[in-house]
């Protein structure tokens, strides 16, 4: 279940939280939990470890494309999942890429699963980018070959990652789905949604840090494609956030609003339908 939900309650949660701790209990939910495990259904998966920035051990996976499709140079799209659980519950969200000949790379933030530390905005920032050095290490000497696929809080991340990321040559595709802009303005939105809360908004301002946020990130993905999907009816991030990343970023740009689509759904809606107009976005859009 993800904590960005409408309710009052909620809400409630939330205005204590950015009282009392800070902006590390609203936006990361960690678990050490494994939700499933893929080598139960005999998928082929490398586990990794590798560090951060400050030395953190970090833990992800790596599925490489499906024997059916194969390339020589199978691109790579890397995960960036959102605030709750870890990526055992999330890699199933894009693991069906490897039927279609990506390899995909999946990893946990540090506090997550089996990642070292405890999260906070510096940190999983530098996770990020050490996350995308390792997929470049792991396939030296490819060219326009990683795709950055954020999902929710990981939507934010990666953004922010790649203002920041020093070699930007290898990527040739950036999607975002059901992500926001500002962590003030979303914990703003949030405690908007109740009249408990209501008075609260301005603490979102005064305690919740945006040194991390990407809201200047958008217009730097350029000239790389960027896809941002945002879900109509999500109840967690409300589409207007989609719409004003569309419009912060720079062309070439694409903006899929769901109908009827709730938070980071996209993809499980009517039989696939949005998977194969993914894939073909990305045939079409990525550089090469």
């Amino acid at each position: 279940m993800n904590p960005f939900l409408s309710s009052g309650r909620t809400a409630m949660l939330i205005a204590f939280a950015i009282f009392f701790g800070g902006c590390s209990h609203l936006f990361y939910h960690p678990t050490r939990e494994a939700f499933s495990n893929p080598k139960l259904a005999q998928v082929p998966i490398e586990e990794v470890t590798f560090s951060s920035t400050d030395g953190t051990r970090l833990s992800g996976w790596f599925f490489p494309a499906s024997s059916r499709t194969p390339s020589v140079h199978a691109p790579t799209v890397i995960q960036f999942h959102g605030n709750a659980q870890n990526m055992t519950a999330h890699f199933a969200s894009v693991f069906w890429m490897v039927e279609a000949g990506y390899q995909v790379f999946t990893f946990d933030y540090r506090g997550y699963g089996s990642s070292g530390g405890s999260p906070d905005q510096r940190g999983v920032h530098q996770d990020a980018l050490a996350a995308i050095h390792e997929v470049q290490r792991r396939t030296p000497g490819r060219q326009r070959d990683i795709i950055l696929y954020g999902q929710s809080l990981g939507g934010a991340v990666l953004a922010r990652a790649l203002q920041d990321l020093p070699h930007k040559e290898r990527i040739s595709a950036v999607i975002l789905e059901g992500t926001f802009d500002s962590y003030q303005a979303i914990a703003r939105n949030m405690l908007g949604r109740s009249w408990i809360t209501f008075l609260f908004q301005p603490l979102a301002t005064v305690l919740v840090s945006d040194e991390y946020s990407p809201e200047q990130s958008f217009a730097k993905i350029s000239p790389v494609p960027l896809l941002v999907i945002h879900g109509e009816r999500d109840p967690a991030i409300p589409a207007s956030f989609g719409r004003r990343i569309h419009a912060r970023a720079d062309e070439p740009k694409t903006l899929w609003i769901i109908p009827g689509g709730r938070h980071i759904d996209a993809m499980s809606r009517e039989s696939g339908r949005y998977r194969a107009d993914l894939i073909h976005w990305l045939e079409t859009h990525r550089l090469r």
